[in-house]
Parts: C-alpha cells; sequence; structure tokens
C-alpha cells in the first residue's frame, strides 16, 4: 500500500507502523494529515480503532482517520463508523478505493466506501451524522468482538480499564439488542460461517 499511495500526485507516507503502540509514537514524532489505520488494530495500548479515536479526537484532532477493516456483520461495521472516523473501507477494497478515500478526507469529506454502504444499509444520499448510525454502542461493539475473539470478561474489563460490572452489562446489553439469548448464538452471528 505504501507504494500505491507514495506514487500518487499529492500524497505522502510519512511513515507505517505495526501496532497501537507504534502509530502513537509516530504520531508524536511526525505531523500526520491522514492516518490509514486496522480497526482491529494489534497492540497493548489500544487494541480497538474505538480507543484509538478517543485518543485521537483529545491529542491530535487535527489527524483524520480512516479505518480499514475485516468486519462484515452489518451492526458491528456500523459500530467502526460509529466511531467517528472520517473514513471506513473494507479490507479487500481496491487500491483505488484507498486512494479515494484518502483524498477525500484529506479535503474535509467524510468517506463510506460503497462496499461498507452496502452491507450496512446507509446510503449515497444519506447524510453522514455518525452520532446516529448503528444500534450497538461503540463499547458494546468493542466487548462483543473482543468476547467473540477468545478474551474473557475479567481480560476486557483489565484491557479497558472498566469494572467486571460494566463490561458483563454491555455484553449483556449489545446481545439484547442483536437479539441473542446465549453465548452460542453471539458466536454464531458474528463469527463467519465455516461451511
Amino acid at each position: 500500500m505504501r507504494c500505491v499511495l507514495g506514487a500518487q500526485g499529492g500524497l505522502r507516507v510519512v511513515g507505517e507502523a505495526e501496532d497501537s503502540t507504534a502509530i502513537v509514537e509516530l504520531l508524536q514524532e511526525k505531523e500526520v494529515d491522514v492516518l490509514l489505520s486496522d480497526f482491529e488494530i494489534p497492540g497493548e495500548m489500544y487494541r480497538d480503532g474505538s480507543a484509538l479515536m478517543a485518543l485521537l479526537r483529545r491529542t491530535y484532532p487535527s489527524t483524520k482517520v480512516i479505518f480499514v477493516t475485516t468486519l462484515t456483520n452489518p451492526l458491528l461495521l456500523r459500530a467502526v463508523v460509529k466511531s467517528r472516523a472520517h473514513g471506513v473501507l473494507l479490507k479487500n477494497d481496491s487500491p483505488e478505493e484507498v486512494i479515494s478515500a484518502v483524498r477525500s478526507v484529506s479535503r474535509g469529506q467524510f468517506y463510506i466506501a460503497p462496499s461498507v454502504r452496502r452491507i450496512t444499509g446507509i446510503s449515497d444520499c444519506e447524510e453522514f451524522d455518525a452520532m446516529k448510525v448503528g444500534h450497538l454502542s461503540v463499547r458494546e461493539g468493542e466487548v462483543l468482538r473482543l468476547y467473540v475473539s477468545g478474551m474473557s470478561i475479567s481480560e476486557i474489563a483489565a484491557l479497558s480499564h472498566r469494572s467486571l460490572q460494566t463490561v458483563s452489562t454491555q455484553r449483556k446489553q449489545g446481545m439484547k439488542k442483536l437479539g441473542l439469548t446465549n453465548d452460542r448464538e453471539l458466536f454464531e452471528y458474528m463469527l463467519p460461517s465455516r461451511s
């Protein structure tokens, strides 16, 4: 991707980062206009794009963020849009789509890829309002995703610096909003079919 973006007139890649800690270090060292980041970000500091966005809004408000994700569940993908990123793409979107997103976001526009719009039902003519998109809260989406990835409620609580009761409530509320009554249904709903 570095080569594709670097070959575009008017775009310059100022750095790359392997994980959330490296992203924060990069932002401390360089002026970054547009950050292209995985939403399911590896690393100890911020393991989720929602947590990273909270930091960026406070500390680097002029940096615009485009999240790339592998999520294809409509409600979880809407939670990514709701994270208030300036752009959202799927990982399998074309390099041309990524370039369009970077150019649009650098001009101050929001960019939701057509692939994301198709899955979420967000229409082209719909005015973007991150606070109105989706049914799951950002925290509920984060807790459900981490839980399904194999983390326990206590591990999620420790990672997110929230109480066990809060994380447990967020899991229950998220499941209720999805119409799910047990863990088996949750895993079937959120994990891609292996058939």
